[in-house]
């Protein structure tokens, strides 16, 4: 885990963070942001958003919205082959830190969906919570989370299935099956 001084950039892609961390310090340290590859590669969407941050004003209206812009900007790229990235992207969320709140949404389901991380009881008293993120719903999503059901994961890994992978019913049920019911440790 990254923090303090091993955590330059508040960013993560799908790279390792201290390679990623790397290639953009290269960038920034010879003033080169303007040359960063403009393609859906996870070092240049990493290095295209710590530019992006340097450059940002820190006293921005609404952080949420600032932050969705950035994540924007490097999710509208084109990927391998020439394959739009919004095919790629699958969902951005943000992490607002000083409200306690994560903002998400995916590309089947636009809307903005907003929970408070403080309105979870995360003590093993509690079930575990799962949510459709794909649920069309806009704003507070809160009362959406459902207790964790095999069924419930079920549902939702055959909707993302028919809507990407076509995965075949035994697939499925060993994938639920893998997961098993979550277990709780403190």
């Amino acid at each position: 885990m990254n923090h303090g001084k091993e955590l330059p950039f508040p960013i993560l892609t799908n790279s390792v963070y201290s390679i990623s961390a790397e290639n953009a310090q290269f960038y920034m340290a010879a003033k080169r942001c303007d040359d960063v590859e403009n393609d859906y590669a996870s070092f240049d969407r990493f290095a295209r958003l710590a530019c992006s941050l340097a450059n940002q004003s820190s006293n921005a209206q609404d952080p949420v919205a600032s932050a969705f812009t950035l994540l924007q900007n490097v999710s509208g790229t084109t990927g391998l082959n020439g394959a739009s990235a919004g095919d790629q992207t699958q969902w951005s969320i943000v992490y607002d830190l000083k409200q306690m709140k994560v903002t998400f949404h995916t590309n089947q389901a636009t809307n903005d969906k907003t929970f408070a991380i403080s309105a979870f009881d995360f003590s093993c008293a509690n079930p575990a919570l799962i949510l459709d993120v794909n649920d069309p719903s806009n704003g507070d999503v809160q009362a959406k989370f459902v207790s964790y059901t095999d069924q419930a994961n079920r549902d939702i890994l055959q909707k993302t299935s028919d809507a990407f992978a076509h995965l075949p019913p035994q697939a499925i049920d060993a994938i639920v099956a893998a997961v098993g019911s979550p277990k709780c440790t403190q």
